[in-house]
């Protein structure tokens, strides 16, 4: 069971990361998510409620590691980044289809 402490960090979290939606095209078969440890765990909580949790890849790292990823081309569905800049960044740069602030 979570608890009412880790839910609110989730919460605070959330209202500060970014959810980045990329130009490359979604396979069929897995999700690839990019996303900032300080958020990995509720992250794989989140996932583990989906129907099929073994369609989602989630590879977690710095926001900065994953941002010099994604501009080498890292073929990433969703980016939870702990910063705003990054996100603006790949989106000025023409590397994200849609951004959303939480």
């Amino acid at each position: 069971m979570t608890s009412l402490k880790e839910c609110l960090n989730a919460r605070r979290w959330l209202a500060l990361s970014v959810l980045f939606c990329f130009s490359a095209p979604v396979a069929a078969d897995q999700l690839r998510i990019a996303v900032a440890s300080n958020f990995r765990s509720t992250l794989e909580q989140i996932v583990s409620r989906f129907e099929k949790p073994d369609h989602i890849a989630i590879s977690s790292g710095s926001t900065g590691q994953l941002y010099a990823q994604i501009v080498q081309g890292a073929p990433f569905d969703l980016f939870f980044a702990a910063d705003s800049s990054r996100p603006k960044q790949l989106e000025q740069a023409k590397l994200a289809k849609q951004r959303k602030t939480y």
